[in-house]
């Protein structure tokens, strides 16, 4: 935790101003996938530090999800940054983790190699006005639950609902609620509730079944 801290740190200090702010959500997503991705070790040993890496990164991954799209002022060369900054920015933003990850599992996965590139693409969808953050988020957490499925993971499965999950919750508070009467609003938010949370959860329980049992 210290290590990106640390760059975290330098950067705030190099860029200023908010204007890095998406250099920096990117960074803290990708090293959260990175970390989340230390677990299974490929020489199928059990490691401690590497399940804490695994926890690390699936508890910072949402609140970076939603820092990144906060960060929805910033482009991806800003013109308030100097130009070479702003490139070492990203550079490092993409590569220390990409490297991380590597280094971890021998080898990078193609579903991680995905997850990274579409994280970089955040700041773009951010950007724009309307369903594209959320869109962004969506698939996000559905990728997330394709990985766990691919390398029979429950925590993955378990983060990418619970993202969807928020995902879907902050579209109807900030795009539909407003646009619907007050007893309107608060029945479909009895629904989204009831009906969206039992079928997600009954699609998360099947999905993780299906890991466990492919598992033995």
């Amino acid at each position: 935790m210290l290590t990106p801290a640390w760059l975290v740190g330098e950067w705030m200090v190099a860029a200023t101003s908010r204007a890095g702010g998406a250099v920096l959500a990117t960074e803290v997503l990708v090293t959260a996938l990175a970390y989340l991705s230390a677990v299974p070790d490929p020489r199928g040993i059990s490691s401690a530090p590497r399940t804490t890496l695994a926890w690390i990164g699936g508890i910072a991954l949402v609140p970076a999800a939603l820092a990144l799209v906060a960060a929805h002022g910033d482009s991806y060369l800003p013109g308030d940054l100097d130009r070479v900054l702003s490139v070492a920015g990203w550079v490092g933003a993409i590569g220390l983790p990409v490297a991380l990850a590597w280094w971890l599992r021998s080898g990078l996965s193609l579903p991680l190699l995905s997850l990274a590139a579409w994280t970089v693409a955040g700041p773009f969808f951010a950007g724009r006005r309307g369903a594209y953050p959320f869109l962004w988020a969506g698939v996000l957490s559905l990728g997330l639950v394709t990985w766990g499925l691919l390398e029979r993971r429950s925590e993955r499965i378990n983060l990418g609902v619970a993202g969807f999950g928020i995902t879907v919750l902050s579209f109807y508070f900030s795009s539909l609620m407003d646009r619907l009467g007050r007893s309107a609003s608060l029945v479909g938010l009895g629904l989204l509730f009831l009906g969206g949370g039992w079928a997600m959860e009954q699609g998360r329980r099947r999905l993780v079944a299906r890991v466990a049992g492919g598992s033995r």
